[in-house]
């Protein structure tokens, strides 16, 4: 016959081995995703991490963050790293680029930059490749709280998928350039002074450019060649040159809910039949300073068109009679 004592004795001995097993198994398999993410701190005092913003981001890892302290970086940034790019203040935390090349590229998807004045890019104008504030060449970044100054481009967006919002761009030859690039999200900036151009469209398509941009004092506030589908909705311009201009091959743009004040050449120009200056469904346009018609059943729509070109007979059918 068995010993129940035997038996007794080696069940508790194998269940002691399985929790000192099982409790050495679990520190070695103790990992957490978020292990990685530093905070890393760039200082010009010596009193950070680093004194270079270059520096810090050579040695950062994907999704970690990048504090930087006031102070003025003269730096030209190589972004390659999905970081977060925080300065401490928009106001007294500045990169300027040296009047060379671009300010920062970012070549990496899922990158934020956050609270920095961006100036002086080099004067390459080309197509090819703009010398600008910021170069966007991968998807999904995020540039938020910047203000954007003496670049030749402010911001060249060459990717898809990102998001501009809540910044300025003051006297840059263009504020921003969009080139090839699909469904970018635009809102609540401001596009003053630019020499050239406010915002160039430049064959994109999907993009939204809503949510109160403003665009003030610009030669051309906003113009849009060879792009389709795009959304221009909730924007104000004033005081411009010539507000917006829609030519080459453009199409299916909708353009509604905007204010148009006090531009002195031209409010809009659309050299392209086949874009759409109200919204069809809730019968809608843009406010337009100049227009003249009545509302005799005080809906805030005008009761007659408004004419946008004379060349081509395009119509803004519901023209608002206050600004939005």
């Amino acid at each position: 016959m068995c010993d129940i004592r035997f038996i007794k004795k080696t069940s508790v001995s194998l269940m002691l081995m399985f929790i000192i097993i099982g409790s050495f198994s679990g520190c070695l398999d103790d990992t957490k995703p978020n292990d990685s993410i530093e905070e890393i701190i760039v200082s010009l005092d010596g009193k950070g991490d680093y004194s270079s913003i270059q520096d810090a981001l050579d040695a950062s890892k994907d999704n970690d963050t990048i504090r930087v302290y006031k102070g003025v970086y003269i730096e030209n940034l190589l972004i390659n790293t999905s970081v977060y790019l925080l300065g401490n203040d928009v106001e007294d935390t500045i990169i300027d680029g040296g009047s060379d090349t671009d300010v920062i590229r970012i070549n990496e998807v899922h990158v934020q930059i956050h609270g920095f004045t961006i100036r002086n890019s080099g004067k390459n104008g080309k197509f090819s490749d703009f010398d600008a504030g910021i170069e966007i060449k991968s998807n999904n970044a995020t540039i938020l709280n910047c203000t954007i100054i003496d670049n030749n481009a402010g911001i060249d967006i060459r990717s898809d998928d990102n998001i501009i919002s809540n910044c300025s761009f003051i006297n840059n030859s263009v504020g921003m350039y969009s080139i090839q690039a699909i469904n970018n999200k635009i809102s609540t900036n401001s596009f003053e002074m630019n020499k050239e151009i406010g915002l160039y469209v430049y064959y994109g398509v999907k993009n939204h450019i809503d949510d109160a941009n403003s665009f003030t004092a610009n030669d051309i506030a906003l113009k849009i060649k060879g792009s389709n589908e795009n959304v221009i909705v909730e924007n104000i311009f004033q005081n411009n040159n010539e507000g917006i201009h829609v030519c080459c091959g453009s199409l299916k743009n909708t353009i509604y809910h905007n204010n148009f004040i006090n531009n002195s050449k031209i409010h809009a120009d659309d050299l392209v039949d086949g874009n759409n200056w109200y919204n069809d469904v809730i019968k809608e346009g843009n406010y337009w300073d100049d227009y003249v018609g009545t509302d005799e059943n005080n809906d805030n729509i005008g009761d007659s068109s408004y004419e946008i070109s004379d060349v081509r007979e395009i119509y803004d059918m519901y023209p608002l009679m206050m600004p939005t």
